[in-house]
């Protein structure tokens, strides 16, 4: 069963020696190139079909987040991290890509932010949510310190007895 495309740009995903072709349905499906397999475009099933380099930031990210005592849930789109019953940060795979959105509190002036934030690039302010594309190292060491400076503005310390854990070889 071969599903329409719904528009011209193709997403390739690869997956070990596959390659699967992203025709993302209007029921949010993608089949397999080569094997025709149809399969639903969830965060989990993009996270297992992404390329090593994506799951490995997708690692560094969310270990970081977990280490601040950050509760994770994911869901259909996004994985959604809760501090304190507030959500502070989401992660989604997008083109192949980790998108990390930070969320500071809207009623916080972020132009207080904006000289430590003026030195990175890659990010979008809206409505009090910092967006950004991790596929680089730079981009994750960037990631990493916004994290941190949204973790200082909510008073949180790291966890001492935190353990990492390789979420790449789980996604395999």
């Amino acid at each position: 069963m071969k599903l329409k495309r719904n528009f011209d740009v193709d997403k390739i995903l690869t997956h070990g020696n596959r390659k699967l072709r992203g025709n993302f349905g209007p029921n949010g499906y993608f089949t397999s190139e080569d094997s025709g397999e149809i399969i639903e475009a969830t965060f989990e099933n993009k996270l297992r079909q992404s390329r090593d380099y994506t799951k490995t930031y997708y690692t560094i990210l969310k270990n970081e987040l977990m280490s601040y005592g950050c509760y994770d849930h994911m869901g259909k789109e996004y994985e959604m991290f809760r501090q304190y019953e507030k959500v502070v940060a989401r992660l989604s795979i997008y083109c192949g890509r980790v998108r990390l959105s930070l969320l500071f509190d809207k009623k916080r002036k972020i132009k207080g932010f904006k000289e430590e934030l003026k030195e990175y690039e890659s990010f979008l302010i809206s409505n009090g949510i910092i967006e950004m594309y991790v596929d680089e190292d730079s981009k994750c060491d960037n990631a990493l310190k916004l994290i941190g400076i949204l973790m200082r503005d909510l008073k949180v310390n790291k966890l001492e007895n935190f353990v990492e854990i390789d979420y790449k070889e789980i996604y395999q």
